[in-house]
């Protein structure tokens, strides 16, 4: 593995800082609602599923192959999808008098038209990290 310039830490962590501020200038607007929720989710899940994609699967494919990073990442999410139901989760939005769990937001992001702050993380981070690449 390389050795990462300072001026590269500098900047992930600023930009850290940044996706952080966002969340919290979403969540401090939109207020303590469903709406709210759904959004600082659908942004955070964005700019996750970014990282994975750009900066965790990438280099095992490199070291160890593609198709053992591929069988290990389908084992994951085999795990996370036979895991997710048996392990006790909180119920963080109540929709019509229901709580639902974090699982089945898709469907209320959807109703309130909130996907677009999902697309708008993978955006940024798409942007973030080619940025960052030219740079370094």
């Amino acid at each position: 593995m390389t050795e990462i310039p300072y001026v590269a830490v500098l900047l992930l962590a600023a930009l850290s800082g940044l996706t952080t501020l966002i969340g919290v200038t979403l969540a401090l607007t939109l207020g303590r609602s469903e709406r709210g929720a759904v959004a600082g989710i659908g942004f955070s899940t964005g700019i996750m599923v970014i990282i994975s994609v750009l900066e965790l699967i990438p280099e095992p494919a490199t070291v160890v192959g593609v198709w053992k990073t591929s069988g290990a990442v389908a084992l994951g999410l085999l795990f996370v999808a036979v895991a997710d139901p048996l392990i006790s989760h909180f119920h963080i939005v109540k929709e019509e008098g229901v709580y639902v769990s974090g699982h089945e937001l898709l469907p209320i992001a959807q109703k309130y038209g909130r996907m677009q702050l999902f697309g708008l993380g993978l955006v940024l981070s798409v942007v973030a990290y080619l940025g960052l690449q030219l740079l370094f």
